[in-house]
């Protein structure tokens, strides 16, 4: 399950995304605007900059915006820098349980979840957007 740090990461971006090109935005107007603690905002943006997916500007016109084009943002790189666990979840199966492998059901989850991953890691920022009728 996505934590509330890959949650805000993910929406965080796309609200970046909406907005006007090169003009930052505070973190106070965006933890405002989307109903999120401006502390654990900042806290996930900081990890979104490390991972080079935003990028700050100081002073009294500053804020954060997308470091690229959100068509060249892929939802797996803001979730593994917000969200490694998740992640983690596709990439790393673990030590295998046979009886649960032989189950129909493990089979029909691990498609469910193939299909997520496949999702995540092919979808941009904009697709994202797109699929969910916001104009970018």
């Amino acid at each position: 399950m996505l934590s509330n740090s890959g949650k805000y990461g993910l929406r965080a971006c796309e609200y970046l995304a909406l907005q006007s090109g090169d003009t930052p935005v505070s973190t106070k107007r965006i933890s405002r605007e989307l109903d999120m603690p401006n502390e654990y905002l900042v806290k996930v943006l900081q990890k979104l900059k490390k991972a080079g997916l935003v990028r700050s500007k100081r002073g009294s016109n500053g804020g954060v915006l997308l470091a690229r084009p959100a068509s060249e943002i892929f939802l797996i790189d803001i979730i593994q820098a917000s969200n490694p666990s998740f992640i983690e979840m596709y990439t790393d199966k673990g030590k295998p349980d046979t009886k649960l492998e032989l189950s129909a059901l493990f089979k029909d989850l691990e498609f469910l979840s193939d299909i997520t991953f496949k999702f995540i890691k092919e979808s941009t920022l904009s697709d994202f957007s797109e699929y969910r009728n916001i104009k970018i």
